[in-house]
């Protein structure tokens, strides 16, 4: 029984049949020679049914009880660890069926034909209409993560099987108006390093208008653009604005703040419509300094008319999201 069993664990074994490489090193282990032992797959992989990790791959001492060196050749195998990394969304339990009815061609009862299940598998149930796997274009996050929470490398995702829409030269040309339109699709197959790869760097094409940096501020706070679709608004935008001295820490009226010198007397409004903004460069503390009943200036961000007592009664999270004990 050598490395990487048919059967594997939650949220990886369809990943499998995305490239035949992964696919070779899934089906090393004959499960045609071991079928006449076995009456189901649960009998080594008793943990995939409940996602149960310790129990998906069998016990070395249950491959040992043949493979002793006398009846069977010794082996040297032991579990993975950890799942792999997938870029899929699977989860054995959440499916109830059969093992057979995905792992055997036609659902029938033969584990010697047991194999890893193709994308046509998948797409009877979540995209009968698709005409193929890479048909099924609107309905890629339904089995698939975006591929910067897969841990697959960019390397990697790069092998996968390409649209044919996404031929070289067509593709390269025309496809600005469907990333910065339906950035979530693009980002199931690519990640901020994959658009930087071509997008960084002397002279290379650019997603954004000439000076838009000096310029970004009003679209970036006005939201015409996801930013956070291709940056990472606390590694990328706030290094930027550390660098710059537009920090947090700095003078109230930062020029991001679509360069207002009294934005701090006006910026109610903003912050009770989108407190996501806010947040992504700004602390509670930086509230505080103003808003805390018990230090600073003691202003009070609710209304004349406003009713904290009732609301925490209803749903006490929703002051959580600006108070914290003691604050």
């Amino acid at each position: 029984m050598r490395r990487a069993l048919l059967l594997a664990g939650p949220a990886m074994i369809l990943g499998a049949f995305l490239t035949s490489s992964t696919l070779e090193a899934q089906i090393e282990f004959p499960h045609q020679t071991h079928s006449v032992f076995f009456s189901e797959c649960t009998a080594c992989h008793a943990g995939v049914p409940t996602g149960e990790w310790a129990s998906v791959y069998p016990e070395t001492s249950t491959c040992a009880a043949c493979h002793d060196g006398t009846t069977a050749p010794h082996i040297d195998w032991t579990p993975p660890e950890s799942p792999r990394a997938s870029n899929l969304t699977f989860q054995h339990q959440d499916h109830g069926f059969a093992c057979t009815t995905c792992h055997v061609p036609g659902g029938g009862e033969d584990l010697s034909l047991i194999r890893i299940p193709e994308p046509t598998t998948c797409l009877g149930c979540h995209a009968p209409q698709a005409g193929g796997h890479m048909e099924a274009v609107e309905q890629c996050q339904t089995c698939h993560v975006p591929a910067a929470q897969s841990g697959l490398t960019d390397r990697r995702m790069a092998e996968f099987p390409k649209p044919e829409s996404h031929s070289f030269g067509s593709w390269v040309n025309g496809h600005a108006s469907l990333a910065a339109s339906s950035p979530d699709y693009c980002s199931v197959c690519h990640t901020e390093g994959t658009c930087a790869s071509c997008h960084e760097g002397q002279g290379a094409p650019s997603f954004h208008p000439i000076n838009f940096m000096a310029s970004h501020g009003p679209e970036a706070y006005g939201r015409v653009n996801d930013c956070s679709s291709c940056h990472n608004a606390e590694a990328f935008c706030r290094t930027c604005h550390l660098g710059l001295g537009l920090d947090a820490a700095g003078a109230i009226g930062g020029a991001y703040h679509n360069d207002q010198t009294v934005w701090i007397l006006s910026h109610a409004p903003a912050a009770r419509q989108d407190l996501e903004s806010c947040v992504s460069c700004h602390q509670q503390t930086d509230c505080l300094r103003c808003h805390s009943a018990q230090s600073g200036l003691g202003v009070s961000p609710h209304g004349p008319d406003f009713d904290g007592s009732s609301i925490s009664d209803r749903n006490q999270a929703m002051c959580t999201l600006c108070h914290i004990s003691g604050g």
